[in-house]
Formats: C-alpha cells, sequence, structure tokens
C-alpha cells in the first residue's frame, strides 16, 4: 500500500529556512552600521585606527621615532594587532578597524551556532540572533573590538574543552581533542589575555562540575603553551626591556569596586547601546531567556541521564554560567587602567546558559514567546544603531573640520570635557583626536602605552608630564597651571554644542572652533 505524499513538506522547509534569510538580511543592515556613515560613535576605534597608522608610519618617519618607540612582542592583543597592522598595508588604518569591528558579528553568530551544533547536534536561526544582540552592547559602544573577537574565540575554544571532557569520560584517545583545545587557548591568548583567564576559569569550573573529575582535571595541561606564552609577555613587561630612549611608564593597578546599584545597572549592558531605554528591555528579554534556561534545567536536572554526553554538557554549561554570574558580583570594575572588568563577564554568563535551550522542545509553547522576542530583539537592536547613527552624523559635525587645521609634527593637547552622546552611551568623543594620525604625524597627549599597542614614549614625549590623574575620559573641567602648556604646541576642547566658550589662560589663542570643537594654539615666548 502507497504512503500518502504530504502536502506540507515544501511549506515547512520554507518556514525553516525563513529565519535563516531574515537572519542573513538582518546581518547585512549589522554590517552597515560600520560602514555607511563616516563619523563612528564607538569609544576606542578612533583610537586603534589611530594607532594603527601610528605604527604603520613610524619607521619612515624621523618625527615620529622622536616621541615613540615601537616593541612588539607576543601576547595579550597580538593578532588584533597583527590584523591591524596587515588590514592596514592594503585597504587604510580606518578601513581596517572598520573590519574588525565589523568581525564580531559574523565570528560570535557563528561560534556559537557552531557550539550548539558540536555539543547538542542541532542549531536553531534564534542562538544566532541572541548572538547579534551581544554585539549590539556596551562593549561595542566602548570600542572594544578586540574583546569582542576573543569572545568568539573564547566560545569556540569551551565547545573544543566540554568535547575533551566528553572523550575523557568515555575513555576515548585525547591527544588529537587536547592538541587542538590547545591550540585554541593560545589562540584565544593572543587575541586578548582577560579572554583566556576566564577561559582558564570556565575549564575548571566545567571539569569538577560533572563526570570523572579527577581525570578531567588532569586535562588542563593544554593551558600550559598558553600559560607559557603568557608567562613570556608579563616577563617581557617586568624586565622593562625597551628600545633605547624607551620609557615604560608605571601603570597602576588599584581595583576599583563599585556599589550595588552601580553593579546592579551593569545587567543592562549586554544589550546597551542608546540613551533610548529600549536597549534595557532587550536586556531583559536575555536575562529572561537564562531565566528559562535556568528553570528548564532544575524541572529536568533529577531525570537527566548523567551518563549522556549531552546532558554533561548542560550541567558543564549551566555551572558556567552560574559561576560566571558569580565571578560577575565578585570583580572590580575596573584595575587600574584595564576598565569595565566585570560588565566583561556577562555576555558568557548569557551564552553559556542559552546553549542549553532546546528551541525545538519550547516552540509551540507558551515558552516561545521569549524566544521570539529575542529574535525581534535583535532586529530592534540592528534598526537603533542604525538610527541613533545617523544622528551622531550631527553630533560630530565640526570635528572634521577643527582636526585639519591641526598641522602635521605637531603637538596636540586634548581636553574632551563633553564627550558624551546625546544618543548613544559610552564616551564616542574621547579618542576623535587620534583621528589626525590616520592624515599625518603628531604626538596626541593620551595615548595607550603598553603591550597591546607595543607603543611607548621616548623620555622627550609631552605626555610624560601629564598630572598623574589625568584621565581623558573622566575630564570635567581643566585646571590650568597643572598642565606644562609649553611642551604642547595646539590645545584641543571639546565641549556640548550648546556650551558656554570655555575659559583658557592668556598663553593661548583662538585658531578655531565648529560646534564643540575649540582649537587653541600655545603662544610661544618671543625670542630677541
Amino acid at each position: 500500500m502507497s504512503q500518502p505524499v504530504s502536502t506540507f513538506q515544501p511549506i515547512t522547509s520554507r518556514t525553516r529556512i525563513l529565519p535563516w534569510l531574515a537572519f542573513a538580511a538582518l546581518e547585512v543592515c549589522a554590517l552597515a552600521v560600520f560602514w555607511v556613515f563616516d563619523a563612528l560613535p564607538f569609544m576606542d576605534l578612533p583610537a586603534h585606527a589611530g594607532v594603527i597608522a601610528l605604527r604603520t608610519a613610524y619607521p619612515e618617519s624621523d618625527f615620529l621615532r622622536q616621541y615613540f618607540v615601537l616593541d612588539p612582542h607576543l601576547g595579550g592583543y597580538s593578532a588584533f594587532r597583527f590584523l591591524g597592522d596587515h588590514l592596514a598595508e592594503w585597504i587604510g588604518p580606518m578601513a581596517a578597524i572598520r573590519t574588525l569591528a565589523s568581525l564580531p558579528l559574523m565570528a560570535l553568530p557563528a561560534a556559537v551556532l557552531y557550539a550548539r551544533k558540536r555539543l547538542y547536534g542541532d542549531a536553531d536561526p534564534f542562538f544566532a540572533f541572541a548572538a547579534l544582540i551581544l554585539c549590539f552592547g556596551f562593549m561595542t559602544v566602548l570600542g572594544f573590538a578586540s574583546y569582542m573577537i576573543s569572545l568568539a574565540v573564547l566560545m569556540i575554544a569551551v565547545t573544543e574543552w566540554l568535547v575533551l571532557m566528553a572523550k575523557t569520560d568515555a575513555g576515548e584517545p585525547t591527544i588529537s581533542q587536547e592538541a587542538c583545545t590547545a591550540i585554541l587557548a593560545a589562540l584565544v591568548l593572543v587575541f586578548h589575555g582577560f579572554a583566556v583567564a576566564i577561559f582558564g576559569f570556565l575549564a575548571l569550573v566545567t571539569a569538577l562540575s560533572t563526570g570523572e573529575r579527577y581525570r578531567r582535571i588532569f586535562r588542563l595541561r593544554v593551558f600550559v603553551p598558553a600559560a607559557l606564552v603568557a608567562g613570556y609577555s608579563l616577563w617581557i613587561e617586568q624586565m622593562g626591556t625597551l628600545p633605547d630612549g624607551g620609557v615604560s611608564p608605571h601603570a597602576s593597578l588599584t581595583p576599583v569596586f563599585q556599589g550595588a546599584l552601580d553593579k546592579l545597572s551593569l545587567l543592562a549592558t549586554p544589550a546597551l547601546m542608546t540613551r533610548t531605554g529600549i536597549d534595557i528591555l532587550i536586556a531583559v528579554t536575555l536575562w529572561l531567556i537564562v531565566a528559562v534556561a535556568a528553570v528548564r534545567f532544575y524541572r529536568t536536572s533529577k531525570t537527566l541521564d548523567s551518563s549522556t554526553p549531552k546532558s554533561q554538557h548542560t550541567q558543564a554549561l549551566m555551572a558556567a554560567s552560574a559561576s560566571t554570574f558569580l565571578l560577575f558580583l565578585l570583580l572590580p570594575h575596573s584595575i587600574g587602567w584595564f576598565g569595565f572588568v566585570d560588565g566583561r563577564v556577562l555576555p558568557v554568563t548569557i551564552l553559556t546558559a542559552i546553549l542549553t535551550l532546546d528551541t525545538r522542545a519550547v516552540r509551540g509553547r507558551f515558552q516561545s514567546i521569549p524566544l521570539a522576542a529575542v529574535e525581534i530583539g535583535a532586529t530592534i537592536s540592528v534598526a537603533l544603531a542604525l538610527f541613533a547613527s545617523s544622528q551622531f552624523q550631527n553630533e560630530a559635525n565640526g570635528a572634521s573640520d577643527v582636526l585639519s587645521n591641526i598641522p602635521a609634527r605637531s603637538r596636540l593637547l586634548y581636553f574632551p570635557l563633553e564627550p558624551d552622546s546625546r544618543i548613544f552611551t559610552g564616551h564616542p568623543f574621547v579618542h576623535y583626536d587620534k583621528l589626525i594620525l590616520i592624515q599625518r604625524p603628531i604626538v596626541p597627549s593620551d595615548l595607550w602605552f603598553h603591550q597591546g599597542t607595543a607603543i611607548y614614549p621616548t623620555r622627550i614625549n609631552p605626555s610624560l608630564s601629564l598630572p598623574a590623574d589625568f584621565k581623558a575620559s573622566n575630564l570635567k573641567s581643566v585646571v590650568w597651571p597643572h598642565y606644562k602648556l609649553e611642551d604642547w604646541d595646539y590645545v584641543l576642547i571639546r565641549i556640548a554644542p550648546d556650551s558656554a566658550p570655555p575659559q583658557y589662560p592668556d598663553s593661548l589663542s583662538l585658531v578655531t572652533h565648529r560646534g564643540g570643537w575649540w582649537l587653541l594654539q600655545i603662544r610661544k615666548p618671543e625670542t630677541k
């Protein structure tokens, strides 16, 4: 007897492919955020572009060699620095940093889909939409492109670590899997040092969460290559062996802790970009999904067959989510120059929890509502970023005109007294002075001097004479006597366009101003 042919199969196929097509279209719109607009609202990206330009021009510029030394070596940020420098050779520094900032939009959703497929054998567009939301969070506004890329590598590394744990429990050969995980651990390190610390923490927690714990702990040896690279990098830093003329500024590593309310507010940051408040609702949706995953795990934990790899993965991932949230509560908000320490952990908390969700089991029930909300939330996040970026162009108006008046071989002291945007969170204008480096060599006042940039000052660099508490992102006023203005050629001030004109001493003369940008020149004493 012949079986009837279902007439619903084509409809089902179209239904399955439509979410993927929708995600692909959303990806294109998301990439437009970084490529369509001239002025970027992502805080650190102008500085990254300027640093890349400085390193590119350094060998041929006698002016830059007077004030900087270049000392690259292997360590955290090395991969980001390598990619930036080589991309700049082909497409220029600004296009290079746009490319690197765009990379997480593709890498993180792909990594999360890979993790779900590798661990559970299925992949739903829901996971890609959730990852895309995290690509439009507060760390993106801060311009943490290196960390966002490392987050994608971290998710793949955690996935392969869990596969290694499953093979260890099953008594299977693990040499090739250990080699793969060791390579990934080292790769996470060279993208971002803090990311590999999180990976090590997750590996320890998941090794102890279930299975053959003693044999699992022994597999932590996969971190030996990464530890050797990290130790080498730290040794180089501590030795302070810089090329002739280089100075390694003293970097304070004092931890700063926030109060309970400030800590609580950080829960919105995984989806927070604008000041509209819509982002907070999207963040609430993400945490609702985490709650759904936790409740489902609690309800099924007693019936789970802990001997199966999938159940072991679920227990390990939920342990990772809970432990990283606890880590978030315990970590300081900043350690010296390294900021937003605790907030960097939250995307990991969210991703490790939602990876455990069996979307096929919850779709068609009441619980499918939050899943659909995530897909809608991703669309809103991208649309909001596009709209906010278009509005930001008006806020940045005048910047390029004023910066064009600063000649090559100048020393520029920058005071971003109003570095904030009316629509974006973060401090978008805090590094806009570094954009000049893309066009011509100058000495900016607030450059990053550490292993990540591979740039250090020489003894005559005027940045060394800045006050010890100088922090460009937190300036509210200028105490002029605290600055040696004679060490600089120009002073750039950024205030709100509708603010009163800035007050400055007679030793400065106005060159030009437009909007909130004021360029002043140092009056040099006349020589007889």
